[in-house]
């Protein structure tokens, strides 16, 4: 009855189309490449399976965001599922850190395709310049409180799908499908313990959670927005992904893994086409950068408020500028200058998994509250622990111990940390 009062000032294909712009973001230029290392000819089907769990982990997040409509998102789920306790603030810990990854992976990015287009020579110090540049340009606009590449965000959205959209149809025309011959496809661990970076590219579906409390009558009309950006994305994953493996071979997308979108239209459109696609790599990282800084400021707030973290992150030093921010920005130039785009993926890609696992065990917990399946909820806990549990067995058999160190440790900071965090605020 209250739903049916509500003025719906948010439409599904808003919504649908506000998800489709986070999750058509970076992750395709960066990911397409990291995913391709690992699975190969066969990263399509790693894309599609991923666009499976993604639309599995949709349908929990539907039905969390229908009953807690929150601004608070993933952050609001955990206390949901699980009271504000050591796992749960742990967790939203997690996902902070996981989105400062991903904004590492998107600056990097830019910095990848921002030198391409001045040498086709690698240069370590031109990425890093150009990733720190980008870093620092969009620190300085959340100092003094700019809107002015936020309002841009929508035309930003429109240009680049229309570009991809654009490349893909008229990539699939030149396509040697030779290439797809499951007699070249790399073995099944492969393609498997790829679905952690494959789901990576899908995560920005949950920003359309945040629209709950804006419409007519979320628990219609949220899930049908889910699945819309799901499934378009899905299907432009994709039709990009046989375009890129139809025009390149295995061993040129590994080398030009940071660039393999725009090298793979050289031999469609030529040196325009990279120029392009390039460009239209370099304003999606902008904007992504932009709107992930902005969430996870937020976040960081929210969680500052919650006692998770300190109240430094709340405390402004200059205009609209926090520490917070600036803690957020050493963070991210650290790990985009001094690890590579396979350790940050790696990183982020399982940080995400394991967090949206636990939101969906807590939503198990009160599954009586959100009167949602229970066979769908379990098939999202049990997809992305599948998930999870691949990409372990991958990078153990290809013996990434680095990687491995990397996630253990960051797991036992977070939960020290909050351990240590709330007990000492407690006594």
């Amino acid at each position: 009855m209250e739903e049916s009062k509500k003025t719906g000032t948010i439409s599904v294909l808003g919504a649908a189309s506000l998800g489709v712009g986070s999750m058509v973001g970076a992750g395709i230029f960066a990911l397409l490449g990291e995913a391709g290392a690992i699975a190969g000819t066969a990263t399509y089907l790693s894309f599609l399976i991923g666009g499976i769990v993604a639309l599995s982990s949709g349908y929990s997040y539907a039905k969390l965001g229908s009953k807690f409509p929150s601004s608070g998102g993933v952050i609001e789920y955990l206390f949901r599922g699980f009271g504000k306790n050591t796992l749960s603030a742990s967790f939203s810990v997690l996902f902070l850190i996981a989105s400062i990854i991903s904004m590492s992976m998107v600056s990097k990015t830019f910095g990848s395709y921002a030198r391409s287009l001045i040498t086709v020579e690698p240069s370590k110090l031109l990425e890093n310049g150009f990733t720190s540049l980008i870093v620092i340009i969009f620190v300085g606009l959340n100092f003094v409180g700019s809107k002015v590449v936020s309002k841009a965000e929508s035309v930003i959205v429109i240009i680049k799908l229309i570009i991809l959209l654009t490349f893909m149809v008229a990539g699939l025309d030149y396509v040697n499908w030779n290439e797809f011959s499951t007699t070249g496809y790399p073995a099944a661990t492969n393609i498997f313990g790829s679905l952690a970076i494959t789901y990576f590219a899908y995560t920005g579906f949950s920003v359309i959670t945040n629209t709950a409390g804006d419409m007519a009558n979320p628990s219609k009309q949220l899930p049908k927005a889910i699945f819309l950006a799901i499934g378009f994305t899905i299907i432009l994953y994709v039709g990009l992904s046989l375009v890129v493996f139809g025009n390149l071979s295995v061993s040129d997308v590994i080398k030009y893994k940071e660039t393999a979108l725009a090298e793979a239209a050289m031999p469609i459109f030529g040196t325009i086409g990279f120029v392009v696609i390039s460009i239209a790599a370099l304003l999606s990282t902008s904007s992504s950068l932009n709107a992930n800084m902005f969430s996870v400021l937020n976040m960081s707030k929210q969680e500052s408020q919650e006692g998770e973290i300190s109240v430094l992150f709340m405390r402004k030093i200059w205009k609209q500028g926090t520490d917070g921010l600036l803690i957020i920005a050493i963070i991210i130039l650290l790990m985009a200058n001094f690890l590579d785009l396979t350790a940050i993926a790696s990183l982020g890609s399982i940080a995400t998994l394991l967090v949206t696992m636990t939101v969906h065990i807590g939503h198990y917990k009160i599954i009586n509250e959100t009167k949602a399946s229970k066979a769908g909820v379990l098939f999202a806990i049990f997809s992305n622990l599948a998930a999870v549990v691949l990409f372990f067995a991958y990078i153990i058999k290809q013996g990434q111990t680095t990687t491995l160190v990397m996630i253990s440790v960051l797991l036992l900071f977070c939960f020290l940390f909050e351990r240590f965090y709330l007990k000492k605020k407690i006594q």
